[in-house]
Parts: structure tokens; sequence; C-alpha cells
């Protein structure tokens, strides 16, 4: 009996909470041996002790097709869909209105993740500046800055601008580093972004 390919003993089904990998050659109380998930809140992927070796590049290659999704609508069944990453706290501000509080808690737990602190231009000019070495840009109110001054400052007018200025020379991440290393080296793509997507899971899955 010829010996089955990785593309044929692998499995790939989607659930509520994210998408499972299992391996068709083994089974487990009944159901395909689970081997891996993916979970659709922050895209982390858990694989499993016992995943056979020949499996997990396999696996690896399809998750990171996942996980260039985030933010993108991802239809999970037949009539939902669900945010990729959407506990994710870039994704979170990213789809709520700027003006409300879970906008604010999102931006501020991105921040504080990229290690930075927000101030505004009275606190600094009056203290906090002190020693510190002068914020890039010379326009706006708000100051982002890196507490233990590793990292330069920023000076803008807005937090999102502070934020910008920041992704752009390299000091600020928007998503943890699992996903950052998932993305294009040119992308942090915008949310809308058409990007090629993986094929569907199948319908008939294991239990997760």
């Amino acid at each position: 009996m010829a010996r089955k390919t990785p593309e044929q003993r692998l499995f790939v089904g989607n659930f509520p909470s994210g998408i499972v990998f299992a391996d068709r050659s083994r089974e487990k109380w009944g159901d395909y041996a689970r081997c891996a998930m993916i979970s659709f809140s922050d895209l982390k992927v858990t694989i499993e002790k016992d995943c056979p070796d020949a499996l997990r590049p396999l696996i690896e290659e399809k998750s990171l097709a996942y996980q260039r999704m985030v933010g993108q609508q991802f239809p999970y069944s037949s009539t939902q869909t669900i945010t990729m990453g959407y506990d994710l706290p870039d994704v979170r501000r990213q789809n709520t209105d700027p003006r409300s509080p879970e906008h604010w808690r999102a931006e501020n737990e991105l921040v504080r993740n990229n290690g930075y602190a927000f101030t505004d231009l009275e606190k600094w000019v009056n203290g906090l500046g002190d020693g510190r070495a002068a914020p890039h840009g010379d326009e706006g109110g708000t100051i982002m800055y890196d507490p233990t001054g590793q990292k330069p400052a920023y000076r803008r007018v807005s937090a999102v601008e502070c934020i910008d200025a920041a992704i752009s020379e390299g000091h600020f991440s928007r998503y943890p580093d699992y996903i950052q290393e998932a993305l294009p080296t040119e992308a942090l793509q915008p949310l809308d972004a058409d990007l090629d997507e993986p094929e569907l899971p199948e319908d008939d899955a294991p239990s997760p």
C-alpha cells in the first residue's frame, strides 16, 4: 500500500474558536488525531506534542497563510464570518469607534506592548523630558516616549500619528512577533488589503 503524502494525510477543519489540523492516518477518541490548532482570537498556533514531524512543515505553512489574514473577515461556516485575530489590540482599535472607551483601551494596550507611554508637551517640557533626547517631530502636543529611553520619542498632533511615525522608523509593531514574522516585509498591510487567502477548511471536521 502506497504511503500517503503529508498533503493527503493533513485534514483542516474549522470551528467557532479556531482552525484545527488533524492527521487522517491516525485516530484518537474516534476522530482524526488532532495535530494543531490556530485560534481565531489571537492567531496563535498550538502544536500537539505527538504531531508527526512529517506534518509540521505543512501545518506551519498553512498557519502562516492564515496569520497573514489578520484583521480580515474569515468565513468559518457557510453563514458566519469572524475577524481574524479579533482580540489583538491593533485589530480591536481598528474596528472600534475612535471615541469609544474600548478603542482607547486597545490603543493603550498596543502602546504598552511596544514599551511606550504617552504624555503631553507641557509635562515633557516641565521635567519629564529632562535628560532625554528630543522627540522626533516638532509639531503637536502629544508625546509618545519609551520610559527606559532605549527608543526614540515622537511628537505629533495625535496618538495615531505618533504610532504611525514609530512604525515607519521600525520602532513599533502593530502585531506580536509571531504575526509580524508571517507578514511580507513590504506589508504591514491595511486591514482591508487584498491578500491571497488560503483554501477554506473542510466541513466534516473532527471534534476540537
